[in-house]
């Protein structure tokens, strides 16, 4: 079995000249850049800021109360 590789080992060197494997290696291909977040259209005002503030406090004190058995 190691006679059979290392038989096989010499005929694939011989299949390729000395000087091909002085030759660099291939560039890389660069990886594409993760995409950069898009920045916000725009900036909220404070009225806003409150009024969505308001708005989850409403939409959590309007749900259901939590019960204890849901514990996970």
């Amino acid at each position: 079995m190691a006679d059979q590789s290392v038989r096989k080992a010499g005929r694939l060197k011989r299949l390729w000249p000395v000087r091909a494997a002085a030759l660099p290696p291939a560039p890389r291909i660069p990886a594409p850049a993760a995409p950069a977040e898009p920045p916000p259209l725009r900036s909220l005002t404070a009225g806003e800021l409150i009024a969505m503030a308001r708005q989850a406090r409403a939409r959590r004190d309007a749900g259901d109360p939590p019960r204890s058995a849901d514990v996970s």
